[in-house]
């Protein structure tokens, strides 16, 4: 027989008007840059965590209007990156956490690619070299 405890029971943050506020400026401040974005520019990053106004309850009311799109990407090294662009194209939500899952930082950044997952230069190089270690190995 089935129990209550058998149920899944997920607490839901109660928006009060000045987190819905909030998480609107956010919104306006991410088409400015999306905008910014398609005309040529550059976007943007804006690191929710670093916000003090921002709690649980406005970043509730963020993942419901900038819900999963169709690309996701985790990046390891000290921690983990998960990285998900919304249903809108070039909106990131990007969430780093600590080896034991504490988040550290979490942010929305308005590019093309994410800066995390483009490789870089010294990374390229050290590539080319290894494969070429291979190749000058492999008879």
């Amino acid at each position: 027989m089935n129990s209550f405890r058998d149920i899944p029971i997920r607490i839901e943050p109660l928006s009060t008007p000045a987190d819905l506020v909030i998480a609107k400026a956010i919104l306006h401040e991410i088409q400015a840059f999306l905008e910014r974005l398609s005309s040529g520019g550059e976007g943007g990053t804006i690191d929710l965590r670093s916000l003090p106004a921002v709690n649980a309850a406005s970043l509730h009311l963020l993942e419901t209007w900038l819900p999963p799109g169709e690309v996701t990407a985790t990046v390891t090294g000290t921690g983990t990156t998960e990285i998900r662009e919304t249903i809108y194209a070039g909106v990131w939500w990007l969430v780093c956490k600590s080896r034991r899952g504490e988040i550290i930082t979490e942010a929305i950044q308005v590019a093309r690619v994410p800066d995390l997952l483009l490789s870089q230069a010294v990374d390229i190089e050290r590539g080319a070299k290894k494969l070429g270690g291979l190749l000058a190995a492999t008879p």
